[in-house]
C-alpha cells in the first residue's frame, strides 16, 4: 500500500491487476484501495459458476477502470471454469461463459473488446465482451507449447500492434490487418508502449 504496509492476507494470490488510476488493485475477488489497504468492492464470483466453490484469478481491468475480467475456476471440476466480466462499481457479474480449461489468458483490447489466448495455441482471438469473434490473430502454423500466455498492446489508432509471447518466443502483429510484424526469441519478459508502437523484449542471447 502507499504507506509501505503489505496486504498479507492475499499472499496466496497467483495474479493481480492494477487499475488504470493507480489507486486500486484487484486480488482474488477483492478490489482494494492502495490508500487504505481495504477492499472497496467484493466481486460476486460465485455467480459466475454453475457448480463448485470459486477460485478467482484476476486477469485485467478495462482501460476506463469500470470493468474487470476474471478467470473463475471451480474447485469442483475444471469443466465448470468460466471467463467472467464484472462491474467494479457494484461487484456484480455482468457476463460469464463457461470455458472449461481452454482459456490460458485474456486481457482487454479496448473497453469493448477482449484478446483471448486459448489452450490449443492456434490463435489469439479478439472478441466482444460476450465472446463473439471479432478478429483472429493467427500464429502462422505454430502451436507453441506452452501456448501463448502473455498478451500486450502497443501504439494507438491505426498503428496499434499486439504482441503475444510464451516462455521462449514472441510474435507481434498489426492489430488492424492481423499481419505478422516480427517473430523472435524472448525470455518471457515483454513490454509494450501504450502510446507509441514500440515492443521491447529480452532475448535469449
Amino acid at each position: 500500500t502507499k504507506d509501505g504496509s503489505t496486504l498479507s492476507s492475499y499472499w496466496t494470490a497467483d495474479s493481480m491487476a492494477l487499475a488504470p488510476d493507480d489507486e486500486h488493485v484487484l486480488v482474488f475477488d477483492k478490489y482494494i484501495s492502495l490508500e487504505t489497504g481495504e477492499p472497496k468492492i467484493t466481486l460476486d464470483v460465485a455467480a459466475a459458476l454453475e457448480k463448485g466453490r470459486p477460485n478467482p484469478q484476476a486477469l485485467d481491468i478495462s482501460p476506463n477502470g469500470r470493468l474487470c475480467l476474471m478467470l473463475v475456476r471451480s474447485f469442483s471440476a475444471g469443466e465448470h471454469n468460466a471467463l467472467a466480466l464484472f462491474d467494479l462499481d457494484t461487484g456484480a457479474l455482468i457476463h460469464a461463459r463457461k470455458t472449461g480449461e481452454t482459456v490460458v489468458n485474456a486481457v482487454f483490447a479496448s473497453d469493448n473488446q477482449l484478446a483471448v489466448s486459448y489452450l490449443d495455441g492456434s490463435a489469439i482471438l479478439i472478441e466482444d465482451l460476450k465472446g463473439t469473434l471479432v478478429a483472429g490473430v493467427g500464429t502462422h502454423g505454430t502451436r507453441p507449447n506452452p501456448p501463448f500466455g502473455g498478451i500486450v498492446f502497443a501504439g494507438s489508432g491505426a498503428k496499434r500492434a499486439i504482441a503475444v509471447y510464451d516462455l521462449n518466443r514472441v510474435c507481434a502483429f498489426d492489430l488492424t490487418t492481423q499481419k505478422l510484424l516480427f517473430r523472435g526469441q524472448s525470455h518471457r519478459n515483454v513490454a509494450a508502449m501504450a502510446k507509441s508502437p514500440w515492443i521491447v523484449y529480452q532475448t535469449l542471447n
